[in-house]
């Protein structure tokens, strides 16, 4: 074979990109792949490999990407005798996707494979590992999962979110956002175009987003602030409450609301988040780590609701990391009179504009730009 028939050969070869579950895996994946077509990567030869059971299911049906959907689900941490048989069939079927993994990878010889972690990216991990194709992981938490942590001495590099994050050879990218995060201003104009495509007219916006899935907590403090908050002002939560939880929440909609200056606009998923982000004032969410991204990319004023229990407690770390710079406030949810303090916090920051707009800097200060495209480099670096 001569030297310009293996390079061809070469570059006919493209990326294997795995992770999934939620849209905290999946988002930050395409992003990634996204940035290597932007860099002349032919999108057929990007393989996305995830889990059939995961937010990546929905995500890739409008993508060019070939998609594997293999068998497996997470470990559940308990030792209940259902948890342990939960994980039995778990570990079964995690080792059938491994076994498919090895055979697609062994056929497609991918230059390199990029994994975002979660148990979706564990079969395809590995079979880079025993393939010996390059392994490149993105970790956008303050705190490295443990798919990462388990796969970390055998990657090439690690394109972490955070500095300090504790991965070998860790290179500080940011967390990858799809390019319409990118170079973003917060200005009036912005904001007001933001609300005009999600026909919002009312004076001041509080949304309330749960992730992908959803969180029951963040749903009974709506319940709650409808009943009883009375802002000073036309104001508008914007309640993106998780498909799953939706329908019941709406036979509360049309009661809960008492009278007053207060509309409660719920929805399962919203797939402008990008909008809606832009058109709020304050959001209060989980600290998932694409939210916080997210947040700080587009400058936006928070309270943040750690996951109580998260592995590693890396909501708390991925929230402290917008706090501590005065970006946002943390709030915890089991507090007795959660609902109470926390509409008195909402009165004292709406009523602060100044207050909001100082947050707003501290946050888009905290987000670097064209992450993606720096990992998109990082892997055509590493690739072979």
């Amino acid at each position: 074979m001569t030297a310009s028939t293996a390079s061809a050969r070469s570059k006919q070869r493209g990326y294997v990109v795995t992770g999934g579950g939620t849209a905290g895996h999946v988002v930050p994946a395409l992003a990634v792949a996204d940035a290597l077509v932007a860099k002349g990567v032919d999108a057929k030869l990007i393989h996305y490999v995830g889990s059939r059971r995961g937010f990546e299911v929905r995500a890739l049906a409008a993508t060019p990407y070939p998609f594997l959907a293999l068998p497996g689900r997470g470990i559940r941490r308990s030792f209940r005798p259902k948890a342990l048989l939960d994980n039995l069939v778990a570990l079964f079927g995690l080792g059938f996707a491994l076994l498919h993994a090895l055979f697609s990878l062994g056929r497609w010889r991918p230059r390199a494979v990029i994994s975002l972690g979660g148990y979706a990216a564990f079969p395809a991990s590995c079979a880079a590992v025993l393939l010996r194709r390059p392994l490149v992981l993105v970790n956008v938490d303050a705190v490295a999962g443990a798919v990462n942590r388990l796969l970390a001495r055998f990657a090439v590099a690690s394109a972490v979110a955070l500095p300090g994050t504790d991965l070998p050879r860790p290179v500080v990218t940011g967390a990858p956002l799809r390019q319409a995060f990118d170079g973003l201003s917060r200005t009036g104009e912005a904001q007001s175009q933001a609300r005009k495509r999600l026909a919002i007219s009312e004076k001041q916006v509080i949304s309330v987003v749960g992730g992908s899935l959803g969180a029951g907590a963040l749903n009974e403090l709506v319940v709650d602030l409808v009943k009883t908050w009375i802002p000073q002002s036309s104001t508008m939560i914007y309640h993106v409450a998780g498909n799953r939880f939706a329908d019941s929440l709406r036979e509360q909609a049309s009661t809960a609301l008492h009278d007053g200056d207060l509309t409660w606009r719920l929805v399962g998923f919203e797939e402008e988040m990008l909008d809606l982000y832009l058109a709020s004032d304050l959001v209060i969410a989980r600290s998932g780590a694409m939210t916080v991204a997210e947040l700080a990319a587009t400058g936006t004023p928070s309270l943040l609701a750690p996951l109580p229990g998260a592995p590693n407690d890396h909501q708390r770390h991925n929230a402290e990391r917008l706090a501590s710079h005065g970006a946002a406030r943390i709030i915890d949810l089991s507090l007795p009179g959660s609902a109470l303090t926390i509409a008195r916090e909402l009165d004292l920051l709406l009523a602060d504009r100044s207050l909001l707009e100082a947050m707003s800097h501290a946050a888009r200060a905290l987000a670097p730009d064209h992450a993606a495209a720096a990992v998109a480099e990082l892997v055509e670096r590493s690739g072979r």
